[in-house]
């Protein structure tokens, strides 16, 4: 995804607020839909860590890059998601290469949902796979797709959630669609912290616990933090570990990141209201949209997508918003319309005040 209109470089941040060229804005705006990349014990994390280990870990793990954060943080992740086993990444993107390099001796046919992020399709091209997309969700199309090739080593790939879509995926639909020795790859990126009742994601707002499902996720969104992760059984764990060059020929997050995840995840569990206040915020989100007759998606998504006319209709309704010092980015992403769309996202740390003054900014805009 990228903006429509010329990139700035944001000078300071809060996770409700912008500084551009001197000026702040009210922001609805990126994915630190937790606000816990401004959490004290999180930005303590780094300092702390920072003073004992350094930035970086200099090595790959499987030599000397290996820390006891990074272990920490695997760990405090699979006992969250209730999976047997995490391995950290450099990022999100790679994550999903990394599994499809791991999975290569038992993975031939990948089937991919057609709204699903560039990264998962470029794993499937990358490890060499015949790709097929069944469409947005359908799961007629994959049901077909998936008895043609049941006979074959066989993934299904799909995110977890679509905000810029609107949608939430069939994941529980799609695992039962799956034979026995299939694997359904949920990248989990908009997911994770954000679905469920403990923002557990998409294996707990589907109610999955079956090792045929992997996740796939960022942790530079609802966990404020960066780096990249895989969530799953054992088995493809180590697949992953002995197979992926990009696991084992890359450096990991820098310790003090890792140190940062695990207390970001601390807090997110010891701080429900967080996940609440978000999902409340999200229904409030659609609400608005409906008022200005948007087309809204599912209410438990934290993006509202507003059309435009074309570039320049965009151009002058995101300058409009920053005139009223509301910052909503325009942005293009794959798949999407040329012109682009506004999208607005919204995090626990808004208050009814703030939504409030996006109402009435955008009313008085559009």
């Amino acid at each position: 995804m990228k903006s429509a209109v010329p990139r700035q470089p944001v000078e300071a941040s809060t996770p409700t607020t912008l500084r551009l060229d001197g000026e702040e804005y009210l922001a609805f705006a990126g994915c630190n839909y937790l606000g816990l990349a401004h959490h004290p014990a999180v930005r303590r994390a780094v300092v702390e860590t920072l003073e004992t280990l350094g930035l970086s870990s200099a090595a790959s793990r499987e030599t000397s890059g290996n820390h006891l954060h990074h272990e920490r943080l695997e760990q405090a992740l699979a006992e969250f998601l209730g999976v047997e086993e995490v391995l950290l990444l450099p990022n999100g993107y790679l994550a999903d290469l990394a599994l499809l390099q791991g999975l290569t001796d038992r993975v031939e046919v990948v089937l991919v949902d057609a709204d699903a992020h560039p990264s998962l399709f470029d794993a499937a091209r990358l490890a060499d796979k015949q790709l097929m997309d069944f469409g947005p969700g359908d799961l007629e199309r994959a049901g077909a797709l998936i008895e043609r090739h049941a006979g074959r080593g066989l993934a299904v790939l799909t995110d977890g959630c679509f905000p810029m879509r609107g949608r939430v995926a069939p994941s529980a639909e799609l695992l039962a669609l799956l034979p026995e020795h299939g694997t359904l790859v949920i990248d989990d990126s908009h997911g994770l912290g954000v679905l469920g009742e403990r923002g557990g994601g998409s294996l707990e707002l589907a109610g999955i616990a079956d090792p045929r499902a992997v996740l796939t996720f960022s942790l530079g969104k609802a966990l404020g933090a960066a780096g990249g992760a895989i969530a799953g059984s054992a088995t493809v764990i180590s697949a992953v570990r002995r197979r992926s060059d990009v696991y084992v020929a890359s450096t990991p997050i820098p310790p003090p990141l890792a140190a940062a995840a695990v207390a970001a995840l601390d807090v997110l569990q010891s701080e429900p209201q967080r996940v609440e206040r978000l999902q409340a915020n999200c229904a409030h989100l659609h609400q608005l949209g409906r008022r200005l007759g948007l087309d809204v998606g599912d209410p438990q998504l934290p993006v509202l997508t507003v059309p435009v006319q074309d570039s320049a209709a965009g151009e002058n309704v995101h300058e409009s918003l920053r005139a009223r010092g509301v910052f909503v980015p325009l942005v293009r992403y794959p798949g999407g319309p040329e012109a682009g769309l506004l999208r607005v996202g919204i995090t626990s740390e808004h208050t009814a005040a703030h939504l409030l003054r996006l109402e009435r900014a955008l009313e008085e805009v559009l």
